[in-house]
């Protein structure tokens, strides 16, 4: 059974599979090459944490955990050859 999830791009589409899987309650770890997009990324996943607590789908620690357990994993990688 799948666990972990590594996405490469903090894009539109790489941050909707990544509350996706924090959604299912899989461990998430997304790698881009911008800071921009991971910063972005993480505004997103708070602004969705927040939503869902306030229509009452996920508790205060629950979201706490996903957002700690995301911002864990969030990180800049450097492709080779990249510039």
């Amino acid at each position: 059974m799948v666990q972990h999830v590594t996405i490469c791009g903090a894009g539109t589409m790489g941050g909707g599979i990544a509350i996706g899987c924090l959604a299912a309650g899989l461990d998430v770890t997304v790698l881009d090459t911008s800071e921009a997009a991971l910063d972005r990324l993480r505004t997103r996943v708070a602004a969705h944490l927040a939503r869902q607590i306030d229509k009452g789908r996920i508790s205060a620690e629950g979201s706490v955990a996903a957002f700690i357990e995301l911002l864990r994993e969030i990180e800049r990688y450097d492709l080779p050859g990249h510039r």
